[in-house]
């Protein structure tokens, strides 16, 4: 014991020691450094190549619902039939968008369950849309066919008591919004035609292209494109909460690594502070103790 007190008195013994804890402290400063730089770069490369990326994807699946919801809503009361008949690929190509910034937004685990929902709804919501296409193409059709009847009967030249009273059933079917009545109308139709009446009235009345056929696609029509506007709006509002969640998600995921890249560039900053302070408290016992 007295030996080392003895050691411990000589100003060497002390110099070194100093000396070494300084150097100790370097290399410690050293690691520290090389370890905090490792892990904010690796975050912020985390950052850059998976929370970017799908924060940016959620954001592109809601634009594309957007999209989506703006297409089926414009297709209700478009007039125009080339921009209707083109409604089904367009709603394919923003499906197609959506399933592939949904890949993206996968490659998180913790968004998997939340993606998969609202490719669910979308995938729900884009058949709405598509049928809504369809029908509305229909319904043109049937449109363009009633009016092309209605110039047809206005054309004929009919005369007779039966064939008056048969020409003015066939305008009322064509101007009625009732299925029930077009029902008794057709019957009241078939009435006349068994008395006799004019072939050109019965050939515009009867058949697949006739006035019954083709007035009641039309309310048919119209009652179907009523309950997808009705199915169009629900399907919106569960979609619209899902990508809510979703970019929700997303966002929180994405500043949870900032936070985390903060976190580790503070501890770095503090743990060298507090070695260089060490550091200095070092070089002033090594300087003291000559």
């Amino acid at each position: 014991m007295g030996f080392l007190i003895d050691r411990w008195r000589r100003i060497g013994t002390r110099l070194y020691i100093a000396l070494g804890f300084a150097v100790f402290l370097t290399l410690v400063s050293s690691a520290i450094g090389v370890y905090y730089f490792e892990q904010s770069g690796d975050l912020n490369f985390r950052i850059r190549s998976e929370s970017a990326p799908v924060l940016e994807a959620a954001w592109n699946v809601d634009r594309d619902i957007s999209r989506l919801r703006s297409l089926g809503l414009s297709l209700l009361s478009e007039s125009d039939p080339s921009v209707i008949a083109g409604g089904s690929d367009a709603v394919a190509d923003i499906l197609g968008s959506v399933e592939a910034s949904l890949q993206v937004v996968n490659s998180n685990p913790a968004l998997a369950t939340s993606a998969d929902a609202v490719y669910s709804s979308a995938f729900e919501t884009a058949g709405i849309v598509d049928e809504i296409a369809l029908s509305r193409q229909a319904q043109l059709e049937a449109d363009a066919a009633a009016v092309k009847l209605g110039s047809r009967l206005s054309n004929l030249s009919v005369s007779g008591g039966a064939n008056e009273t048969a020409s003015l059933v066939l305008y009322r079917a064509i101007a009625t919004t009732d299925d029930e009545a077009l029902d008794e109308l057709w019957n009241e139709f078939v009435d006349l035609s068994s008395v006799s009446i004019d072939q050109s009235l019965a050939d515009l009345a009867g058949g697949n292209e006739g006035v019954f056929a083709v007035r009641g696609s039309q309310l048919l029509l119209r009652t179907r494109i009523a309950e997808l506007s009705t199915n169009l709006d629900d399907a919106n509002a569960r979609l619209s909460v899902g990508v809510t969640q979703l970019v929700s998600e997303a966002n929180g995921v994405s500043v949870s690594d900032l936070e985390s890249a903060g976190r580790t560039f503070d501890q770095g900053r503090i743990l060298l502070a507090v070695v260089s302070v060490a550091s200095v408290l070092a070089a002033t016992l090594a300087a003291w103790s000559k």
